[in-house]
């Protein structure tokens, strides 16, 4: 695992100190700099559905990347991301279609049960695991949008669907503005971030094999990162979703699902 101590690219440095596991998983990639440069665009744009402070400026952002895209297509990339995949000569085909699908999940109602939910991330994910070029890794994207989105239930000025679907709210006796009620809603946040770790393994092992891949060891990660939220969910403090460092043996199983 020599790999690990190759220098931290500069065009990525913020995401890689903040997020261990992308830090991790690039350096498992046949093709380490169209992989990172990938996935921090993806992370870049579930932060512009998730994270803002109103959705103004969401889609603000988010009409930005729209513009980006359709510039590198045309080979014209202004930010450092997409001139990384510009001078790798990446397929940048499905860029444009992976920000209109950020663009139009902002504006969707909340989802009527778990499935509904995760269909709402479906052109997401599918045009996630497009440009990422790692085999079909779609119900993996798939739920890391929804742990993303997980993430930023704390946040006040929400826009989007609720991180909760309309079944769930009624299943726990809930209204959509009581979601920032860490304590009323923690129960359901446990089965909700169990639900998610038990969906990314899931799909760890439908992902085509007999190649390195990244993206099965970055769904392996967040999948031990969400079964470590689910046992904390019930004692406080509540709903704090952070990322945190996956330790050696997460590193070897990590190596060990991205090699076989």
């Amino acid at each position: 695992m020599s790999e690990m101590h190759s220098p931290i690219p500069g065009f990525a440095a913020d995401w890689l100190q903040r997020e261990p596991a992308l830090a991790i998983c690039y350096r498992f990639a046949a093709k380490p700099m169209h992989w990172l440069a990938s996935v921090v665009i993806i992370e870049e744009l579930l932060q512009a559905m998730f994270t803002l402070s109103n959705q103004e400026l969401a889609q603000a952002k988010l009409a930005w990347w729209a513009d980006e895209a359709d510039l590198a297509v045309s080979g014209a990339p202004r930010h450092p991301l997409t001139q990384v995949l510009f001078a790798a000569k990446s397929d940048l085909r499905a860029l444009p279609a992976l920000v209109q699908a950020a663009q139009e999940w902002i504006t969707l109602p909340t989802a009527s049960d778990a499935n509904a939910q995760r269909m709402q991330f479906a052109a997401l994910s599918h045009t996630a695991s497009e440009l990422v070029s790692e085999g079909d890794c779609a119900a993996i994207w798939m739920e890391l949008a929804s742990k993303r989105q997980l993430q930023s239930f704390l946040k006040p000025d929400r826009y989007g669907p609720s991180v909760l679907s309309r079944a769930a709210l009624a299943e726990f006796q809930l209204k959509a503005s009581q979601i920032s009620d860490t304590a009323l809603v923690s129960a359901a946040l446990s089965v909700k971030v169990t639900a998610i770790r038990h969906s990314l393994r899931d799909a760890l092992p439908a992902q085509a094999r007999g190649m390195q891949s990244a993206t099965r060891a970055y769904g392996l990660l967040h999948a031990r990162e969400a079964s470590a939220w689910a046992k904390s969910t019930l004692t406080p403090p509540f709903g704090r979703f952070l990322s945190s460092a996956p330790g050696l043996v997460g590193l070897v199983q990590a190596w060990w699902i991205a090699r076989r």
